[in-house]
């Protein structure tokens, strides 16, 4: 059963992949082209994780449960990213934006 989630997580990621590419393309050397570029990234590197953890190159078994740490290491870098992306997009101040960042990474500890 969680491999048929890992699979519906990485085909959605790789189709958010591909409409944020398309976007972005669309988008080639206008203002706002950031968004949906940042976007087509954060979603590659997901779906590249995900696929990962498909393939069991990042599930390790610990005293009987299957540990899925490439997941960790994609909210490591997808978290902050999200988050500075929305927190651009809301006009925040980038002091704030930080702050927000920096309590996340204090959590992922």
């Amino acid at each position: 059963m969680t491999q048929l989630w890992l699979w519906v997580a990485f085909i959605g990621m790789v189709i958010g992949c591909i409409y944020f590419g398309l976007k972005a393309s669309a988008m080639r050397r206008k203002e706002g082209m950031e968004f949906p570029l940042e976007s087509f990234f954060i979603t590659l590197w997901a779906a590249a994780f995900y696929l990962t953890m498909i393939l069991g190159e990042t599930v390790t078994p610990i005293n009987g449960q299957t540990v899925f740490w490439g997941r960790y290491i994609d909210w490591v870098v997808t978290t902050p990213l999200l988050l500075l992306e929305l927190g651009v997009i809301a006009g925040l101040r980038p002091k704030l934006i930080a702050g927000v960042m920096g309590a996340i990474g204090e959590r992922l500890e």
